[in-house]
This record gives C-alpha cells, sequence and structure tokens, in this order.
C-alpha cells in the first residue's frame, strides 16, 4: 500500500506567489493584501483603484494610493469622521459650534445657538444667561416667588396654602394660637406673636442675638454709643457717665465741668488760690514762699519783690518743691529751693532749670508757661 503525503509548494519559494502564499491539499494559491488584487499570473499582485471601480464611497473626489485611496472636499468642506462624508467647514460639529447650551444646524452649514429653558442668549449670541422670572412682576406669584433653574415657584406664607392655579394663595382655616403665650414664645424679653410664630425683641440697651430669642447686654461705652465726654462705665442695659478728678457731672449727666475750687474755701489756700482746668494752685503774695504742703505761705528774707507761685497738684507731699517766681514788668525768674538750702536762680527769656530733683524728678512750672523752659 502506498501512502501519499501532501506537498506543501509555499514552503519552497513562497510558492512563487509575491505576497501570500495558501497550501491547500494537493494544490496551493497566493493571496494579496488589502487595497491588491491577484494579476492574471496568479502570482503577483497589482493595486486596486478604488477611485476608478467606484467602490471607495467618497462624496467629492477620490484620490487612489498604492494599496489604497482617500477622499478629499471642496473648499469650504471638511472630511466628516467616516473619511468619505464632506461637511461645512465649522458648524455645530465643531465644538458645538461654540454654543454654551444648543447648537442648531442650518441649511449650507449655517447653524445657530439655543439656550435651555430658565436661561436666554446673551449679545454674543453663544452664551447664555440665567433668567430670574421672579425680578419681573414677583413671576405672577401672589405671594413668594423662588427662582428654580430660570422657572418661576410660587410659595405661600405660613398659614396660606397654593392653590390650583399655582400662583394664588388661600387662607388655611384653622385656630390662631399665640405663640408667645408658652414660655414667652422663648424669648428672653420681649415677644410678639407674628404669622410665622414669635418675633422677640430686646429691652433698650440689649442686643437681640443670632438666635433670635438671646438678649445681651449692649456695651456703650466700648461701642462709642454713650454721651459721656470723659469717662463711662457700662452697667446692665445702660451706662453712668463719670469726670476725672477736679470736674463734676453737668446737670444732662454726659457733660463734664470744672470744678473751681478756689469758690469752696479758697482752695484752702492760706493766701492765693488759682483755679485751672481740671485742678488748681495756692500762690503767695510778695515776700512769702509757699511751704511743702502746698498751701500755707513762709515770709521770705530779703524777698524779691516777685509773687511766689507753687504748683500743689503736680508737686509731691514732701520732697523738693519747686518755686517760681514772676513780675508782671520783667521776665520770669526761675527759681529752686530744697532742704539742704541750696537755692539757684535762672534769668532771662532762656531760662531753665539744670538741677536734678533727688525727689521729685519732674518738671517745673512757670506762672507764664511759655516764657518757662524747663528741662
Amino acid at each position: 500500500i502506498l501512502a501519499v503525503v501532501d506537498v506543501n509548494e509555499c514552503a519552497v519559494n513562497n510558492g512563487g506567489c509575491e505576497h501570500g502564499c495558501c497550501n491547500t491539499i494537493g494544490s496551493f494559491y497566493c493571496k494579496c493584501p488589502p487595497g491588491f488584487t491577484l494579476a492574471p499570473d496568479g502570482r503577483r499582485c497589482v493595486d486596486v483603484d478604488e477611485c476608478a471601480l467606484q467602490i471607495a464611497g467618497c462624496q467629492f473626489k477620490c484620490q487612489n494610493t498604492h494599496g489604497g485611496f482617500y477622499c478629499e472636499c471642496p473648499a469650504g468642506q471638511r472630511l466628516h469622521a467616516d473619511g468619505r462624508t464632506c461637511l461645512a467647514s465649522g458648524g455645530c460639529d465643531v465644538e458645538n459650534g461654540g454654543c454654551d447650551h444648543i447648537c442648531v444646524s442650518g441649511f449650507n452649514g449655517q447653524y445657530h445657538c439655543r439656550c435651555r429653558p430658565g436661561f436666554r442668549l446673551k449679545d454674543d449670541g453663544k452664551s447664555c444667561e440665567e433668567t430670574d422670572p421672579c425680578k419681573t412682576d414677583n413671576g405672577r406669584c401672589e405671594q413668594k416667588c423662588v427662582n428654580y433653574g430660570g422657572q418661576a415657584i410660587c410659595q405661600c406664607y405660613a398659614g396660606f396654602k397654593l392653590t390650583s392655579d399655582g400662583k394664588t394663595c388661600e387662607a388655611i382655616e384653622m385656630e390662631v394660637i399665640d405663640s408667645c403665650a408658652t414660655n414667652n414664645g422663648g424669648c428672653d424679653h420681649d415677644c410678639k406673636h407674628g404669622v410665622g410664630g414669635p418675633i422677640c425683641s430686646c429691652h433698650k440697651g440689649y442686643m437681640l442675638q443670632a438666635d433670635g430669642r438671646t438678649c445681651e447686654d449692649m456695651d456703650e461705652c466700648s461701642l462709642s454709643q454713650s454721651c459721656c465726654s470723659q469717662l463711662c462705665t457700662n452697667t446692665p442695659g445702660s451706662f453712668t457717665c463719670e469726670c476725672k478728678p477736679g470736674f463734676m457731672l453737668g446737670s444732662g449727666g454726659c457733660s463734664c465741668i470744672d470744678i473751681n475750687e478756689c469758690e469752696n474755701n479758697n482752695g484752702r489756700c492760706e493766701q492765693i488760690c488759682v483755679n485751672s482746668e481740671g485742678a488748681y494752685e495756692c500762690v503767695c503774695n510778695v515776700g512769702y514762699r509757699l511751704s511743702h504742703d502746698g498751701r500755707r505761705c513762709i515770709k521770705v528774707e530779703e524777698s524779691p519783690t516777685f509773687v511766689v507761685r507753687g504748683d500743689y497738684h503736680k508737686g509731691p507731699e514732701n520732697g523738693n518743691i519747686p518755686v517760681v517766681h514772676y513780675a508782671p514788668t520783667e521776665r520770669p525768674i526761675v527759681a529752686l529751693d530744697n532742704d539742704d538750702g541750696n537755692h539757684l536762680e535762672f534769668k532771662g527769656p532762656e531760662a531753665k532749670i539744670a538741677l536734678l530733683l533727688d525727689k521729685m524728678g519732674q518738671s517745673c512750672y512757670c506762672f507764664v508757661p511759655s516764657e518757662c523752659l524747663v528741662d
């Protein structure tokens, strides 16, 4: 018995095929890639002209290539994604025509933009902006209008309900209950019944807090809402005005008036009392100088013809006390006496005290301040 074995012609020189060779039982055949077809010799591959055979499917123009083809479109048009159809350049197929919402195609590549309900087209013809129908005639709602995506939604106040037309409201028949009757409506101070429930308010001098119920004291002093001219003290629900030493509160309870201490027992000065804003001073006659207590006057031997003056409120009760002499017809003479017996005098328009006071450490004051310069 003889066995028959198939000969694979493709194994030798690819069966003489230019491209592909397919072996079959007892034979073989050649094949070509897409875009090519077998030549009459059955072995070579030749290009298929899809354009000439009108199998390319191009809408406008077909260009054959070696093993393929491509379609072309006229000027002003572009090739569709299918590679065969021609479309007008731009239009809705390119980035939605630049429209914010909807692009509507028209004849011969024309298009226009449209907006979704509740929006309107801006002047640029492409952008959309939300419309608020509630701004026009309250959206035709009788009570409350809510803009919901550009549409007017009507609502009613508490105690009312919307009728079937979706616009008007009618009262709900129910028993009216005073919302302030129980626990003062939750209000700290005053409660007033309203359609939506209790309405809280506070007494004068108090502020209603964010919860709409609690009242807290208003600090008129820190809020600069008091009438005080000098000192202000906050009190629950109000404030009080006070004055600095040397002043007293006026009849209105706001302004401060200088107290003339010299009118009361001559300010306790032995000789001359000089009132000043918020204070006073004792001054001695010619031939006397002020004692350390700032009130009594001590006779001075060989005293010059000058009035001697001291500052009672600005000097200490004990220690070195500067005294200032002045004469109405001459420049001031500034002099200093201390417990050690030192006595210094400075005359002329540039008079200065150069002595450091061990205990005082404060400035000396002249009867004519513009003419006394003190370091």
